[in-house]
């Protein structure tokens, strides 16, 4: 069962979803300044993408999101 934190918004993009779970798996797995490094470059990239300045977008425009999954 996913817990309840999970369930809030299973429409965001993929691409962040996949990047979540590596993440996790890294934290239990490496010290803190390689997860932290690791983590910085991952939000570079992530937020390098469509559905990023979509997400963004949306706040700003106080509407849902409209996610491509790119």
């Amino acid at each position: 069962m996913l817990p309840a934190v999970l369930l809030i918004n299973l429409e965001g993009s993929t691409k962040n979803y996949a990047a979540w779970k590596a993440t996790m798996i890294r934290a239990v797995r490496q010290d803190f300044e390689e997860y932290n490094d690791y983590e910085h470059r991952l939000n570079l990239l992530l937020t390098d993408s469509v559905d990023h300045t979509e997400g963004m977008q949306a706040v700003h425009e106080k509407r849902p999101p409209k996610f491509t999954r790119r």
